[in-house]
């Protein structure tokens, strides 16, 4: 049973919505949990982790950074808002109400 619903916009335009269940996933542009297709994202670029009414995401020491919709970048985990995008390379993710 998916508990969040993950919004990924990518440079080109194209938008792509995923429904998670609890667990914790990967991003990165290969071999990951989520596939993020972008240059700018690393390998193994961040984390979510995923639990019912919460979602925190951590950068996994990519050379390009995790940023808040402020674009300020992360250092430290942090909860994902819901509607909040942050931006890994050239693409936001947003966390979007059931």
């Amino acid at each position: 049973m998916a508990v969040i619903r993950l919004k990924i916009a990518f440079p080109d335009g194209h938008v792509e919505e995923r429904l998670l269940c609890a667990g914790t996933y990967l991003i990165g542009r290969e071999a990951a949990d989520i596939v993020v297709n972008d240059p700018k994202v690393a390998r193994l670029h961040a984390q979510l982790n995923v639990e019912a009414g919460w979602v925190v995401v951590s950068d996994l020491g990519s050379g390009s950074g995790l940023f808040d919709h402020a674009g300020n970048r992360l250092s430290a985990p942090q909860h994902l808002a819901h509607a909040r995008p942050l931006r890994l390379g050239g693409c936001t993710i947003s966390w979007l109400q059931p």
